[in-house]
């Protein structure tokens, strides 16, 4: 008579299985004993070097490069003051710091909450040397690697971050990369993944202007990843980065503003674009327009929309975007929004959400930050002169010291 094999009684390996696979069985315990020796002889050596970092004494001044009156001048010093950590922050040993556009204009006045002396620089990545007691609550420890995003001061040797704006940064990902893709990648993300997803559809057709910008090279990329058809537009400066992405479905080249970093929408080009555009989507128009030029790119990214499109401008490059009057989307039915990345990050578990699919893309090899070039911390100001004339054909880095296991 059958009976129930009862799951209470022990029962040797060998009345259930063949000999073969207790002898594999066997093996593959003496596998997971030796893997986990290994990795009990890791995790002191980790303690250990934790330890260290925290006995490390911080020295009293460091090197960073400070805005200190608004205008065109930066001044890299090496004797600035390490910042002091207030509760809930910790302090970054910072590898690599980004530039953006929002530097430039912090540097100029033209868009700073903070008034100078400061240091430059909103981006940045490398290890945690100090932290506070609510950071270490956080599961935060010292040397790990980390990638940031700050209100400024990322251009320095150290940079005081809140533990709400830390990203973990995963050992197989190289800091430069990690570095190149916060700002941007996140706010491409946020763009492609939350602001398009109530309008579009795979399938349907996208146009980014100035495509080959920061956020537009990983935004069309997340689109592709996304399913959406892609219409690129850029200068003629940076048709062959735009090539080279292979993101997009069709390419729009425009003439350079000269002196310029984005594309010349004066005189027919605007019309043209149009024409081009319906022609590609058959007359229907892009469901979708991604814009970070603003002011001299809005009429065309208005007029390339299909009925009951979305025009979403998210950058003013070119110049603040003038009133637009509610007519002018009646037209269409059109949508309009200006949105920002603090509002799309607005806690910590949704920004740790963007960035670990942001990772994961990288590291998958789905999405490919470019990295144009790594200045000096004493070239920042040379960076930003790069930037201002519009020759970037990626992301500009600033290197400030390799990293390291601990800190010298």
């Amino acid at each position: 008579m059958f009976r129930p094999f009862s799951l209470s009684r022990t029962t040797s390996s060998s009345l259930l299985l063949p000999r073969t696979a207790t002898l594999l069985s066997t093996a593959s315990v003496r596998a997971f004993a030796n893997w986990k020796a290994k990795e009990k002889v890791e995790e002191d050596r980790w303690i250990r070097t934790q330890e260290e970092a925290q006995r490390k004494v911080l020295p009293p001044m460091m090197k960073a490069v400070v805005v200190e009156d608004h205008g065109d001048k930066l001044k890299f010093r090496a004797d600035y003051k390490v910042p002091t950590l207030p509760e809930g922050c910790v302090l970054v040993r910072n590898t690599h710091a980004g530039v953006n556009h929002a530097d430039l204009r912090d540097r100029s006045g033209s868009d700073s909450q903070t008034p100078p002396p400061f240091v430059t620089g909103q981006e940045g990545g490398g290890r945690i040397c100090t932290l506070t007691a609510t950071a270490v609550e956080q599961g935060l420890v010292p040397n790990e690697r980390v990638a940031y995003f700050a209100e400024s001061g990322s251009v320095a040797e150290f940079t005081v971050v809140h533990y709400n704006n830390l990203l973990p940064v995963p050992f197989n990902m190289k800091m430069d990369v990690a570095v190149a893709s916060v700002v941007d990648g996140l706010t491409a993300h946020f763009l492609t993944s939350d602001v398009l997803a109530g309008s579009c559809k795979p399938g349907d057709w996208v146009l980014i202007q100035s495509v080959t910008g920061g956020v537009g090279q990983l935004a069309a990329q997340m689109a592709k990843i996304k399913g959406f058809k892609v219409i690129g537009v850029c200068a003629k400066s940076k048709e062959v980065v735009a090539e080279k992405m292979k993101a997009c479905d069709e390419l729009i080249v425009l003439d350079d503003v000269p002196g310029q970093f984005f594309e010349d929408y004066s005189g027919n080009a605007a019309l043209n674009l149009r024409d081009v555009v319906m022609e590609i989507t058959k007359g229907v128009g892009c469901q979708a327009v991604l814009d970070g030029v603003g002011k001299s790119s809005f009429d065309s990214s208005l007029d390339v929309l299909a009925r009951r499109g979305i025009l979403v401008n998210f950058g003013d490059v070119s110049g603040d975007v003038p009133a637009v009057g509610l007519d002018r989307l009646a037209a269409k039915s059109a949508f309009l929004t200006r949105p920002k990345l603090a509002d799309y990050v607005a806690d910590r578990a949704e920004l740790l959400r963007r960035w670990k699919e942001v990772s994961h893309w990288v590291l998958d090899g789905e999405l490919k930050p470019v990295i144009d070039w790594t200045f000096a911390m004493d070239d920042v100001g040379e960076a930003h002169r790069y930037m201002e004339a519009g020759r970037a054909k990626g992301k500009l880095l600033i290197g400030i010291k390799p990293e390291v296991m601990g800190w010298k």
